[in-house]
């Protein structure tokens, strides 16, 4: 019976390189709000660092993974012509009847259908090309009309929960590691402290005993994550580290909830279609509808000379821009289930980030545990410490 106490301190002793492991990952994400008062107290590593965690993930999504001209270039404007086509037509007709009504009532009433049907057919004719125009023309100034790390850094910003779940579902395995290293960490860490207690059997021998476990379960636990960045071989064992181990496999996590969450069709779309883009999309609409019913009025010839001067035609155009401004952005949903597939977000971002050098796609996680994990170390070694001391009164006492 007097060896027992002797006998359960490496048991101990992986217990609380386990515990202390378990705590330190729940430190990273947990709380997501600051709980306590300043500067007692605590908020998960991630949530309270979220702003750069964004900027990590945005400058890689942006800098290596996603190029907006490349991605758009796979649009075909006729195929999104010809999806947007009915709609807008029917409401270019519906535009057409206001404007009229709008600038000269009396005449418009009283106008034959047959008068006013050159009109519809003349518009009718000529705005599948204007459709086709207007596509191309955002296309070719892509970069100019929207903003992907301002999406992506808005969209992560407004849910603290999405950065928290991105990078605890793309690094679930290396904290499961984490967690379980502890364990045999601390078993074999327990055996070199067993020896040291069979000579010193003092209180501070588990006290000192706990704490170094706690620090260094936790600090290699770490390291085998990124270390080494590239794959060597010694005495023909590999070793790599395990984050950059699954990479194909953290590269298809990442790139579903991107494509999931963040790009969306949605996103990107609404993206090009926001009034507060310095104009650059009303322009493009609007150069093209000018267009359109100048080609459309100017074979009516007396007809239109009679009704309008250029300033009543400038009002026209002034109503038919503004209507078209709004029904753009609902029209172009027609071709989502089409850009979806053409764009291929998911599969880029894949493709791009399984392709990544070591040294390109360990920014990714890394840099979170890099300037914070001296924080979860010092944890271990404190928490370690604390269940020294109960080991010490649990075994002699």
């Amino acid at each position: 019976m007097e060896y027992i106490p002797y006998i359960v301190i490496p048991f101990v002793s992986a217990f609380v390189g386990w515990i202390t492991n378990f705590l330190a990952i729940k430190m990273l994400f947990y709380p997501t709000d600051y709980i306590g008062l300043r500067p007692f107290g605590w908020r998960g590593i991630i949530p309270a660092n979220a702003l750069k965690m964004t900027n990590n993930a945005v400058d890689l999504m942006v800098n290596k993974l996603v190029k907006i001209k490349e991605i758009f270039s796979r649009l075909d404007p006729k195929i999104i012509a010809k999806d947007m086509e009915p709609s807008l037509t029917l409401i270019s007709i519906q535009i057409v009847d206001e404007v009229m009504l709008a600038q000269a009532p009396f005449l418009w009433k009283n106008l034959h259908i047959s008068k006013k049907e050159i009109i519809y057919k003349k518009i009718r004719d000529r705005f599948p090309e204007t459709i086709e125009n207007t596509i191309t023309d955002i296309k070719e100034n892509i970069d100019e009309l929207i903003d992907f790390k301002q999406i992506a850094a808005e969209t992560l910003l407004n849910d603290k929960k999405l950065i928290t779940k991105i990078f605890l579902d793309v690094g679930k395995k290396e904290f499961k590691f984490i967690e379980r290293s502890g364990l045999f960490l601390g078993f074999a860490f327990g055996i070199l402290q067993l020896v040291v207690i069979l000579y010193f059997d003092s209180w501070w021998v588990f006290v000192a005993g706990g704490v170094i476990v706690g620090l260094l379960t936790n600090y290699i636990a770490l390291q085998l994550i990124f270390i080494p960045v590239n794959e060597t071989r010694i005495l023909g064992i590999k070793f790599h580290g395990l984050f950059l181990r699954r990479q194909k496999d953290v590269s298809k996590r990442y790139s579903k909830i991107i494509s999931e969450k963040i790009l969306t069709i949605e996103q990107l779309f609404d993206g090009i279609f926001k009034i507060s883009n310095n104009g650059k999309i009303e322009k493009i609409i609007e150069n093209n509808i000018n267009q359109l019913i100048d080609k459309s009025l100017g074979g009516l010839g007396s007809i239109i000379d009679f009704i309008f001067d250029k300033k009543k035609i400038g009002i026209i155009k002034n109503i038919a821009n503004y209507r078209f401004i709004q029904e753009v952005p609902i029209a172009i949903t027609n071709t989502y289930e089409y850009a979806h597939k053409q764009l291929d977000i998911q599969n880029t971002i894949e493709e791009k980030m399984a392709n990544l050098p070591s040294k390109d796609f360990i920014s990714f996680l890394r840099p979170i545990f890099k300037q914070e994990e001296w924080k979860l170390i010092i944890a271990g070694a404190i928490l370690g410490g604390c269940a020294g001391i109960i080991q010490y009164f649990i075994s002699f006492y």
